[in-house]
């Protein structure tokens, strides 16, 4: 008689959350439906084979994926609620991690079904997106894999961004050069296999998403993959008649084939279409005290919890370790201290210091890895041919913005540090190698952002950046992104090497035709002190 009852199968349970059904799944897993069984509460959870991950070697990837979850807390990215590590007696090793739920799909689905956006929704979602986008960067991760189909909504047509599986962290001193993501959001330096810092990408990324928001359809698209790398590589798109002069002109500033040349997120938010009606809670003002590279209040909360000199802190922020425990418990204290403030702060700094010499890391700034891989997905939209748009195009010359030395790097930074004190400079640090400056008690004077990057082995690059701020429609506001001066510090040669052959100001945009605007340029007084400063500091360098 007990042989005929049926077997009951009880429903999975991880914790305290019950699983129900699968409402996705990939290569690695699947993705189910689960409730909270004491608060009732909706969450994806997104089982990962462990052994899959060990076949495929995409420990990294999923490494990363569950490190930037768990630091992340903005309104638009999907949160990491919990990640737990599962190992069952005679079963295979799981990852389950538990995510907020996301009823309303994905971006691209509601676009396949809806069509276009009207230009205040895609306006709405655009400036959520570079929320998030913009957080991600200041916290130094790129994605690497912006598309429509890994921005989720709620209920409400609110955006989350998701997949970090193809995110990298930012390290001052380290270029990127792998090639990732979806072939139609891709930037054209990542088809050419160059060099690039990681915010630019996703930049090129959005503007490809905020084109879809208003047509319906991708502006680079092919069924053949040859014609659509080269279609990306020369910028050459289709703008459709229903676009406004305005929001034309911004995807002109974004949609940039040469990356020194495109929109950054700050260019963006300055933008007269995005700053229409932009909510407070996207771009929320910060103190000063909270801009400064390090919050002297957390790392003293921190040395006392962990029972640590500040110093030994400190050390460890400037290495830039995200996995580092100072590290996490740093973050998640800044982030939580930010958020609960309501005062607008004073933009000056008060707190420039100067660096202790026995502070500088011994290590040398991060060599970069050549590693290519390309994903290409396959287009799906309407053929609308309107007005032909071509991105300015350059062509590819190798520049050296900066000071090129073979010194350790460690005698570089120490000569820099020397020269901007006999020069009556102040600085705060980002880290050993990476450094802002100004003249010493003069508010009014231009800050320049120093850093230190391995180029090859033996050879590193001083870079000189401005931090005058420019809305410029046109690409001549390259000066805003890297004004370069290049010499030599060789002992044996005080010459200057490697200049580009072409100016800046040389680089002007096409007349526009599809509308544009014109915005005021930065103050020609302090970009002449920015190449002042420039110039005594190489000039005192290479004596």
């Amino acid at each position: 008689m007990a042989d005929n009852i049926p077997e009951v199968t009880e429903p999975m349970k991880i914790n305290h959350w019950q699983l129900g059904k699968t409402i996705g799944s990939g290569s690695f897993g699947k993705v189910k439906l689960a409730v909270h069984q004491v608060n009732g509460i909706k969450a994806a959870i997104k089982i990962i084979s462990r052994e899959k991950i060990r076949q495929r070697k995409i420990a990294d990837k999923t490494r990363r994926e569950i490190e930037n979850l768990r630091l992340f807390r903005h309104p638009h990215i999907v949160q990491l609620i919990s990640y737990i590590s599962y190992e069952v007696v005679a079963l295979p090793s799981d990852i389950f991690m538990v995510m907020e739920y996301m009823s309303g799909g994905d971006l691209g689905e509601y676009i396949h079904k809806n069509g276009k956006l009207q230009e205040h929704e895609a306006r709405r979602i655009f400036q959520q997106l570079i929320s998030a986008v913009d957080y991600c960067h200041r916290h130094k991760v790129v994605h690497r894999d912006l598309k429509l189909e890994n921005l989720l909504l709620d209920s409400e047509n609110n955006i989350k961004l998701t997949d970090f599986g193809l995110s990298n962290f930012m390290k001052d001193g380290k270029l990127l050069k792998t090639s990732c993501g979806s072939l139609n959001y891709a930037a054209p330096e990542l088809l050419h296999g160059h060099y690039y810092a990681g915010p630019e990408v996703d930049i090129w990324s959005c503007g490809i998403v905020l084109y879809v928001l208003l047509s319906g359809y991708l502006p680079f698209e092919d069924d053949r993959e040859m014609v659509l790398y080269r279609k990306i590589k020369s910028g050459v798109y289709a703008i459709p008649n229903c676009f406004s002069k305005s929001v034309t002109s911004l995807i002109y500033k974004i949609l940039q084939v040469h990356p020194m040349r495109r929109a950054t997120a700050k260019t963006i938010m300055a933008h007269p279409w995005f700053a229409v009606d932009v909510p407070d809670y996207l771009f929320p003002k910060i103190s000063d005290e909270e801009t400064s590279i390090v919050d002297l209040s957390v790392v003293k909360e921190i040395s006392e919890k962990f029972h640590v000199r500040e110093k030994d802190v400190i050390m460890t922020l400037a290495q830039n370790d995200p996995y580092n425990q100072f590290s996490i418990a740093y973050n998640l204290a800044v982030e939580k201290k930010r958020s609960g403030k309501n005062e607008i702060a004073n933009l000056y700094s008060e707190n420039f210091h100067l660096m202790n010499m026995s502070d500088i890391s011994k290590e040398h700034p991060p060599t970069s890895k050549c590693n290519n891989n390309s994903t290409s997905a396959k287009p799906t939209s309407n053929e609308i041919k309107t007005t032909v748009y071509k991105s300015t195009h350059v062509n590819e010359e190798r520049w050296h913005l900066g000071v090129r030395s073979s010194e350790p790097p460690e005698v570089i930074m120490i000569q820099l540090f020397h020269t901007m004190k006999s020069l009556n400079f102040e600085w705060r640090i980002i880290n050993p190698f990476h450094v802002i400056v100004r003249r010493k008690g003069d508010l009014q004077s231009p800050k320049m952002i120093l850093q230190l990057y391995t180029i090859e082995r033996n050879n590193y690059l001083l870079d000189f950046t401005s931090s005058v701020e420019t809305t410029a429609d046109t690409p001549s506001d390259l000066l805003n992104e890297s004004n370069g001066i290049a010499a030599d510090l060789n002992p044996n040669s005080s010459t200057a090497l490697n200049r580009p052959s072409t100016s800046a100001a040389m680089h002007q945009g096409p007349t526009s035709t599809a509308g544009s605007n014109t915005d005021a340029a930065p103050p020609s007084s302090q970009i002449m002190q920015f190449f002042e400063m420039c110039a005594s500091i190489i000039s005192a360098m290479s004596k």
